[in-house]
């Protein structure tokens, strides 16, 4: 399965973002460049908000583990500390 597919099956879709609401660019292809890009109306990114300030869930449904949560959370607090 290719990643934006992926993507769509198991984080985009279950937050009620539409295939046709988001564009991913990237390139996994070339060690040496390597990028992702994706864009997203800025009521979609605010999803991703409220996804990571409830644990990963969204309307009660697990969509990423907690535990990944709290990873994420505390690297990004290390970063800007």
């Amino acid at each position: 399965m290719k990643l934006p597919d992926f993507a769509q099956a198991n984080l985009f879709g279950p937050l009620g973002i539409a295939r046709t609401d988001w564009t991913w660019n990237y390139d996994l292809t070339n060690d040496d460049k390597e990028y992702s890009q994706i864009h997203l109306r800025p009521r979609d990114m605010l999803k991703f908000g409220i996804l990571l300030a409830d644990g990963g869930r969204w309307h009660g449904k697990q969509i990423v583990s907690e535990s990944w949560v709290r990873t994420l959370l505390a690297n990004i607090a290390t970063l800007t500390a």
